[in-house]
């Protein structure tokens, strides 16, 4: 029988989280070179007082900052 792990072995794609990592790192990359009076720059500021009350803000950096320690990048 062959799994989903062997074809996606067999064909050298990368795994589910690996996408998603290169993705969030490339969107965070994106905002990080932005103005800094952009909204996006902004809410990664944490200056928007109503964006803590989603509860986004706290996983999106937490995210990032796991993504960016597992490649061994310091978050400053």
């Amino acid at each position: 029988m062959i799994t989903n792990k062997v074809v996606s072995e067999r064909t050298e794609q990368d795994t589910v989280e690996a996408i998603t990592r290169k993705r969030r790192l490339r969107w965070f990359g994106h905002i990080y070179r932005m103005d800094s009076n952009r909204l996006a720059c902004q809410v990664m500021d944490c200056t928007l007082p109503d964006f803590n009350r989603k509860g986004r803000h706290p996983k999106v950096l937490w995210a990032i900052k796991g993504d960016l320690d597992l490649l061994g990048v310091i978050w400053e």
